[in-house]
């Protein structure tokens, strides 16, 4: 016992002093206070000519729109030598003088300085720092902050403001502090991108193997990569180089731009076919302004953060009429399309909010799209998946009904041709040789095609041409007809343009005859029409033979043929056959196709 008291001592005790030698690191004030950035207080006066000026107060809407402005007044706290004092600065220019000396100024303050004009490498949004060697409380303090955009960032003069931070001379210790509010768009736009990634090695693997959802995931590929860049992009981050802030400025706008482009061409194929030609012609339209932004900016002739302005306008004018289609489709078809039409009203909204700046801060940038986007693109996203597994059970069913109509062809091709007909055939092949050399010679000739037609079906996995299945009607009632030339058979074509499945129509004049015609004393008609209706194709097979009783149809194995026709033409054109009799007065058998099965 006591040696396991002892073990137990051994392995806690050296834990517990290790903790213990921690603490005062955790408590040590002056230490935590140098590994977190300090918010800094400024307290004074702003003017926009140098005269005229107004006192400071977190009321004042400073609008970076306005001009360049001039800050100056005192920190409430003080600048220890060395530290470096951060700020957000979403594309303006800052310099900051102490004691009337000038202390630091940025890049794009510098081509100011030198006569040059703002080149688009320098513009951009990004946390910046100054160096200080030392600030007191009582120094005079004063930023020349200017704008060198016309629109888009109407509170960064604000945004500067509200971000001063005074931390130690370490990048990581302000990138820390930024963490937790750049991560989570950081690893949603990742993930999202990723997310396109896997779609479109779907889509690549689809059309390898021939499937017909490949557009589908396509469009949800690109939605989902085009969303994480956007996201990615606009995420701010802690950064000292230019190449990087364009790059961000870049992507971000083209990246909004082809998001909200390719969303809108998801909706106009979500639309009624009424709107998508409408619908088509405005996003052309919109297509051409974005190319004609993106070329002025190529060229220099606007920059493209300003492009921004235009952009939005085009949105401004484009999206509500978009928005008007998505009501009136939803209104008409409340069902199938109400959530896409609302989506792309709340994804209007959220933009147009967006362009208000509402929600901008040194942190986050672009919320409502951002969360609206998300949404929109996690709920495509579950739709393509819904689409994907859809897809699959109805490939396994196809495959599965395509082994059964397999198996239906080969049982109606051995239900065609018994063993009596193909004996009494041949038998009266065998009278003609002797008799009429030249009739038994037509039979076999008839009779070599007929059995060619039954023997074909095994390779039709399709329906055929009307006509072509006529050209097997007819082979086999030359045959009859030989046999029995009382027999009359009458053709009233009207219709030759559609579809069936073959040895569909051949089967049904073959009872005409068998169990119609054969029971008569002589003698009988059998008539095959075929003609259209406003919504489907139809043959109609008529005999004016003994008819029968519907009880003759129960189920039973000598009516297996009958039953295979029937499943066949609902499983190749969705049609139905429908045989009608009346004992004493003959049968009438109507196969029909619906029109947009054959088209």
């Amino acid at each position: 016992m006591k040696k396991r008291v002892w073990t137990i001592i051994g392995f806690v005790l050296p834990l517990v002093l290790a903790v213990i030698c921690m603490l005062p690191a955790f408590f040590d004030n002056h230490q935590a206070m140098m590994g977190l950035p300090l918010k800094l207080t400024f307290d004074g006066e702003y003017s926009w000519d140098g005269e005229h000026w107004k006192p400071l107060t977190e009321a004042d809407t400073i609008s970076a729109m306005d001009g360049d402005l001039l800050i100056r007044g005192h920190f409430r706290e003080e600048i220890y030598p060395g530290a470096r004092l951060n700020f957000f600065r979403n594309h303006i220019g800052a310099r900051m003088y102490v004691n009337g000396e000038l202390l630091a100024m940025d890049i794009r303050e510098e081509l100011k300085e030198y006569g040059a004009e703002l080149h688009s490498a320098f513009c951009g949004k990004d946390w910046m720092f100054f160096f200080c060697d030392g600030i007191g409380t009582e120094d005079l303090v004063e930023f020349r902050l200017s704008n060198p955009h016309g629109f888009g960032n109407r509170d960064a003069y604000r945004q500067f403001l509200d971000t001063l931070y005074v931390s130690a001379n370490d990048s990581d210790i302000m990138e820390s502090f930024l963490k937790p509010y750049v991560r989570p768009f950081q690893m949603l736009g990742n993930a999202f991108v990723l997310i396109g990634f896997v779609l479109a090695g779907a889509a690549l693997a689809s059309v390898l193997l021939k499937s017909n959802i490949s557009g589908l995931l396509i469009k949800f590929g690109l939605l989902s990569g085009l969303t994480g860049g956007y996201i990615m992009m606009d995420t701010v981050y802690l950064i000292s180089t230019t190449e990087q802030a364009v790059v961000r400025t870049y992507g971000r706008q083209i990246f909004m731009m082809l998001a909200v482009y390719y969303l809108g061409i998801i909706i106009k194929d979500a639309l009624s076919e009424r709107y998508k030609k409408r619908v088509s012609v405005l996003l052309g339209i919109s297509c051409g302004v974005n190319a004609v932004l993106l070329v002025l900016s190529l060229c220099d002739v606007l920059l493209l953060y300003d492009t921004q302005f235009f952009w939005g306008v085009s949105q401004w004018l484009l999206c509500p009429v978009l928005a008007v289609y998505c009501i009136k489709d939803m209104i008409a078809d409340k069902k199938k399309r109400n959530v896409v039409s609302v989506a792309y009203i709340l994804l209007l909204g959220s933009i147009l909010l967006d362009f208000t700046g509402l929600g901008n801060t040194g942190y986050y940038q672009g919320i409502c799209s951002k969360i609206t986007f998300v949404l929109f693109s996690l709920f495509y996203f579950v739709t393509g998946a819904k689409a994907i597994i859809l897809n699959h059970h109805a490939s396994v069913h196809a495959k599965r009904l395509e082994e059964e109509l397999t198996e239906m062809r080969i049982a109606t091709m051995l239900s065609q041709i018994k063993p009596h007909f193909i004996y009494n055939t041949l038998g009266t092949i065998e009278q003609f040789c002797y008799e009429e050399p030249e009739k038994a010679a037509n039979l076999v000739h008839e009779f070599s095609l007929y059995l060619r037609g039954n023997f074909t079906e095994l390779d039709n996995s399709a329906p055929i041409r009307i006509t072509q299945e006529l050209e097997h009607v007819k082979h086999y009632v030359g045959i009859e007809q030989v046999r029995f030339p009382d027999i009359t058979i009458e053709y009233d074509i009207r219709e030759e343009d559609f579809l069936v499945p073959a040895l569909s129509v051949q089967p049904l004049v073959e009872n005409a005859i068998k169990h119609g015609l054969m029971g008569l004393e002589s003698g009988g008609t059998v008539r095959i029409s075929t003609y259209e209706t406003k919504d489907a194709y139809c043959v109609e097979v008529t005999d004016d033979g003994i008819g029968f009783e519907d009880s003759v149809f129960a189920n039973g194995q000598p009516h297996v043929g009958i039953r295979n026709i029937r499943a066949r033409i609902d499983a190749m054109c969705n049609g139905t056959l429908v045989i009608i009799s009346t004992p004493g007065k003959g049968s009438t058998a109507v196969i029909t196709i619906p029109k947009e099965e054959v088209k």
